[in-house]
């Protein structure tokens, strides 16, 4: 729950996020990816970026997924953050299906694999 919210609310240091007046020379080079060149954000990180694992990691969420018998749903801002809000009803309460929640875990855990792997 704390890297969703973390992403949403554009907390994680990141891209422009390093590039302040106060910060040092050596901590405004984080704001641009090694790989490929461009300004982070978490959109390129966990989406364009052609860093080694990103690929594979959202390749083996679409395996797993349609092995366990769940209709095509591709990486995507929407369906890996919003997996954890499907299933509310009225009053708050939630009541989410074995498949849903089988995506959230797996479409959260992937995105959350990809952001660890990239802080190594």
């Amino acid at each position: 729950r704390q890297w969703i919210w973390m992403t949403l609310h554009d907390a994680y240091m990141v891209g422009t996020h390093w590039l302040r007046p106060n910060m040092s020379d050596e901590l405004k080079e984080r704001a641009v990816c090694k790989v490929c060149g461009q300004t982070e954000t978490m959109e390129h990180i966990l989406f364009t970026c052609t860093a080694q694992g990103r690929e594979t990691i959202w390749s083996l969420l679409r395996q797993a997924w349609s092995a366990s018998g769940g209709t095509t749903r591709n990486p995507s801002w929407g369906t890996i953050l919003g997996a954890a809000c499907t299933g509310r009803h009225a009053g708050g309460q939630r009541n989410m299906t074995a498949t849903e929640n089988r995506w959230a875990i797996l479409a959260i855990e992937s995105a959350r694999l990809i952001w660890k792997l990239r802080c190594e």
